[in-house]
């Protein structure tokens, strides 16, 4: 990223583009709204019913997923375009894969309460409107044309509609930046961007202070911790309590790690003390969860992870393939990388030949009911080497489907069991045979 200061300029510039397409978006909601109320039904005794039972969320919850999305794509994408100027390594293929699986969550655990609030402000704004109008009598159809009007004017309820416009552009464009980093291979802090202007709030006389947290650093997965003690992982996150997260117009931005030689630190890596901190059991842990979210899935997506087990990046592919960038795959050397297979079958001989040949650690195929795993011992050394391997292959594939032939032909084994065990026999007599010093080859029922 550029210098803090030429950044904040930039994203204020870029906020205020934000809150206008929120702004936009918002007001036709609150117009859809307007026009479902029933106001020639509704009399002194009913309209607060009838409003309940009108107005309801659904149509502020499509404007959310509409105003997250629309901003997170191009946010994501600008936020890229600062990685790429120090690493040339984002891809917005992986980041939009990874932000819309990633703010679906999001939204669905923190959007409802904002959302509820809206919706109940705004029929209280109209339900005063009733009170006032009442308390100072009159004819009720009077009245109720009269409120009518007001809540059709443009203007009605304007100043809540930007203020909402402004809080959810910010989060949908910080959440956003969160996960351009996410897409991304290498190590970077995660830093906190006041507006520093005369309206960020700070202590005194606010009760809380977004301009002592200018600057601050954090490693990307913990939380920026307000003067008041509330945990953020970033400005604008709904997390935090109104009085943190409504008006904010802070920014988050990441910058690389670099070693004692000034280069970039992949993920993964050994840590600043030379000390190597695998765990295995963490990884084993975060792989299995990610592989419970794709297993059932009708089309094939891959996680690569490092040896520490920290995601590196995931891609949704096509119903029978993941297909990679150059970028992707130079990603990709001592990874450990699984994918879903929607049939219930082992490795293609592509999954085993690509994994030898771009060196990964280890590849993993879940389905719905089995898990293959390949541990990769010993990667391809020259195209000569590739060659006899993948004949050696071929001729086991011919000699195992000669075996189950014969057995199928006997009745010994049905089709289906035939599909299952064809790749599992071929990759098994492989890896015991003389080429399984390149990997080992195992698998489990689920």
């Amino acid at each position: 990223m550029p210098n803090i200061e030429t950044y904040r300029s930039t994203y204020k510039r870029w906020l205020l583009q934000y809150e206008k397409q929120s702004y936009k978006e918002l007001r036709k909601t609150f117009k859809r709204w307007s026009e479902v109320i029933p106001f020639s039904m509704m009399s002194e005794d009913n309209y607060e019913v009838m409003l309940d039972a009108v107005i309801n969320d659904d149509p502020m919850y499509r404007t959310f997923e509409k105003i997250y999305t629309d901003i997170g794509l191009v946010h994501g994408k600008r936020s890229g375009a600062q990685i790429n100027k120090e690493l040339k390594y984002f891809e917005f293929a992986n980041f939009e894969n990874i932000f819309l699986v990633n703010l679906k969550k999001y939204l669905e655990e923190f959007a409802a309460d904002s959302i509820i609030s809206i919706e109940g402000t705004y029929k209280t704004a109209i339900k005063k409107l009733f009170v006032d109008a009442i308390r100072e009598g009159g004819d009720i159809r009077a009245i109720t044309k009269r409120i009518q009007n007001i809540v059709k004017k443009p203007n009605f309820y304007k100043w809540q509609a930007l203020r909402i416009a402004r809080t959810e552009s910010n989060t949908a464009a910080n959440f956003s930046a969160t996960q351009a980093y996410e897409s991304n291979g290498f190590e970077m802090d995660k830093v906190w961007i006041s507006a520093r202007d005369s309206r960020v709030r700070r202590t005194p006389p606010d009760k809380y202070d977004h301009q002592d947290l200018n600057g601050k650093r954090v490693d990307p997965d913990k939380p920026f911790i307000t003067s008041r003690g509330e945990k953020l992982m970033f400005p604008g996150d709904k997390k935090g309590s109104a009085g943190n997260v409504v008006n904010c117009r802070c920014s988050v931005a990441y910058r690389p790690r670099r070693d004692a030689n000034g280069e970039p630190i992949r993920k993964g890596s050994v840590n600043n003390s030379g000390i190597d901190t695998v765990n295995e059991n963490t990884r084993e842990e975060t792989i299995s969860k990610y592989e419970s979210t794709i297993r059932k899935n009708n089309y094939e997506s891959a996680g690569v992870y490092n040896r520490n087990g920290n995601l590196i990046f995931k891609k949704r592919g096509e119903s029978t393939s993941v297909d990679f960038t150059n970028k992707e795959i130079k990603l990709m050397k001592d990874t450990y990388v699984t994918h879903n297979h929607p049939k219930d079958l082992s490795f293609s001989p592509d999954d085993i030949d690509f994994a030898l040949s771009v060196g990964l650690k280890q590849i993993r195929a879940v389905t719905p009911k089995r898990t293959f795993i390949a541990n990769i011992d010993k990667p391809f050394v020259d195209g000569k080497e590739q060659t006899l391997f993948n004949n050696y292959v071929k001729r086991t594939q011919k000699t195992v489907k000669k075996e189950l032939s014969d057995k199928y032909i006997k009745r010994e084994i049905d089709l289906n069991q035939y599909n299952d065990m064809y790749w599992d026999e071929v990759w098994l007599r492989v890896s015991k045979s003389k080429y399984g010093k390149h990997f080992k080859y195992n698998k489990s029922n689920d």
